[in-house]
């Protein structure tokens, strides 16, 4: 038998050095992506909570932030239960309804009949009587039945369950569970109640005050700017993030509404002096830090525990879903992508933290800019593929460079929230200075010189602008006065706040208030983190200076 040509001995030992190439990176293939099972490490640094523990010994978020929510909360301190009351079954979730009942101990609620009547409802009984954007207007100063009868009407058909709520205010806690329908239970599943209720609840609360104002019931005015003020506080103890936000909404608008009751003229020296007593005597604020470090650490923390058990992304909120079958490992190290998001929420709270408020939009932006330098190699094209072809040896430093992506998604929004709360905080202060100022001038009949005037005789001391860190600034008109922080920008705009027809960027109480001399719209201010509803009409001048 004939040997083979030369030129076919070096095709055929091509050939097996090509196979054998081929096999051996096979081989490295199948080892380096060898579906080894992912680790979780129950611990302070990766999955910040060690207990409370689901069956599978995965931690259970959603009963750790339930258990701080109820730290302290008993039956009969609780305003959720007489609050479900006025505001009826629409402010629970259906599909959970029953069991955060059994759980609050809380009587039957009332039919839709017998609670608070949503707007949506009225408007659609009474078309002749529509309530639309005068319910934001009549916040902003006093008004008459006559001049928004469908909001008098709704006001009135209301009274009873305004009348709930301002009673169950005056309780000191507010929790409603947080139950989950998955199993094991996940906090995005958690639905919450419905705030659009209580907001709605809030803003008839300010309406009615203004009416009331008009009418000269000024202690029913009080009464229900504080029991607002009392919702937003009591809101904001609660641990979710959510819940602080809007609280602190509904803080800012009863702070509003009662500088145009201090700007009113009607305040005597005792019922003024008597309205800062009872502001001093609130419960303390929450911080929305407590949010940040919590329910919104909590939140991305048990997506990592159900992407670590197999939990499709995209299935997350769907109550049906379920973890994978046994032996599908994702490819990722969830210890080290828990442990770079703890490093970043630690980093977010400590920023909020800061004394100043230059310190706080320091500490952020240095906080994104380190972040963003972190993860401009990993949004380089390519470099996301090469980490996963490169298996199980980079699943480390993969797992790091997406977890900092995902954090430096959250910090400018969690930035943002912190800048609410300097602004609610900002319009509180105002408030607490216009209160002494209508009793400085019901008590010596002339508006204050000056903000130092007040203290100690009616403020303990001037809050400065928490914004700059310097005395905010207070002018003389010929009619009254205008008191204002700089506002987030800490450029002086003169007092114009965003919606007047030049745009400012001042937090400011004018007495008496701008009147526009335009019908034209004001401008939109971009991306603004606060909401300050405009000027209502015909608001009524005070009285001269004698």
């Amino acid at each position: 038998m004939a040997e083979p040509k030369a030129g076919t001995r070096k095709r055929r030992k091509r050939w097996r050095w090509i196979v054998s190439i081929l096999i051996l990176l096979a081989a490295a293939a199948v080892f380096l992506h060898w579906p080894v099972p992912a680790k979780l490490t129950i611990s302070r640094e990766t999955t910040f909570i060690t207990g409370p523990l689901n069956p599978d010994g995965t931690p259970n978020y959603v009963a750790a932030l339930d258990a701080l929510a109820a730290e302290g909360v008993t039956k009969d301190n609780n305003a959720a239960i007489p609050l479900l009351q006025a505001l009826g079954p629409a402010m629970l979730p259906e599909t959970t309804r029953q069991e955060i009942l059994r759980r609050l101990g809380s009587p039957p609620l009332p039919g839709p009949d017998d609670c608070f009547i949503t707007l949506e409802a009225w408007n659609a009984e009474h078309p002749e009587w529509p309530v639309g954007d005068e319910l934001d207007l009549a916040a902003e100063g006093p008004w008459a039945s006559k001049d928004m009868p469908g909001l008098a009407k709704w006001l009135d058909a209301n009274a009873k369950a305004l009348d709930l709520l301002v009673a169950a205010t005056d309780r000191p806690r507010y929790y409603v569970p947080l139950v989950s329908e998955s199993d094991p239970p996940r906090v995005l599943d958690v639905v919450m109640p419905p705030m659009g209720l209580l907001q709605c609840a809030s803003r008839a609360l300010t309406a009615r005050a203004m009416r009331r104002l008009h009418e000269g019931q000024i202690q029913g005015a009080w009464s229900d700017i504080l029991a607002a003020h009392r919702l937003g506080r009591l809101l904001s103890q609660r641990p979710i993030l959510l819940d602080k936000v809007v609280g602190v909404g509904f803080e800012q608008r009863a702070a509003r509404a009662a500088t145009r009751l201090a700007g009113s003229g009607r305040l005597t020296a005792p019922q003024a002096e008597r309205m800062l007593a009872d502001l001093a005597a609130l419960p303390v604020a929450g911080d929305i830090a407590d949010g940040f470090g919590r329910s919104e650490r909590f939140v991305m923390l048990d997506s990592f525990v159900a992407m670590s058990q197999g939990m499709p992304i995209d299935q997350m909120q769907q109550r049906s879903a379920r973890p994978a079958p046994s032996g599908r490992w994702p490819r990722m190290d969830f210890d080290e992508m828990m442990r770079v998001a703890n490093r970043g929420f630690d980093r977010v709270v400590a920023a909020h933290r800061e004394d100043t408020f230059a310190k706080r939009e320091h500490a952020f932006d240095q906080l994104q800019e380190e972040l963003d330098a972190l993860c401009r190699k990993t949004r380089t094209r390519g470099r996301i593929l090469l980490l996963k072809l490169a298996g199980w040896p980079c699943r480390k430093r993969l797992s790091r460079e997406l977890a900092n992506v995902l954090v430096s998604l959250l910090v400018p929004s969690l930035s943002r929230v912190s800048l609410l709360q300097d602004a609610c905080r900002t319009h509180v202060n105002l408030e607490n200075i216009a209160l002494a100022i209508a009793a400085y001038r019901a008590e010596k009949g002339r508006w204050p010189a000056q903000l130092k005037d007040l203290s100690p005789a009616y403020l303990k001391e001037v809050p400065p602008d928490r914004f700059t860190g310097k005395p905010l600034i207070y002018k003389l008109q010929p009619k009254g006065y205008v008191l204002y922080s700089v506002g987030p920008n800490m450029v002086d705009d003169e007092g114009r706040g965003w919606n007047g027809e030049t745009v400012g960027d001042d937090i400011a109480v004018s007495v008496p208030p701008p009147v526009r001399t335009s019908s034209a719209k004001p401008p939109t201010r971009p991306a603004t983190p606060f909401r300050v509803p405009p000027p209502a009409p015909n608001w009524p001048a005070p009285p001269g200076d004698p």
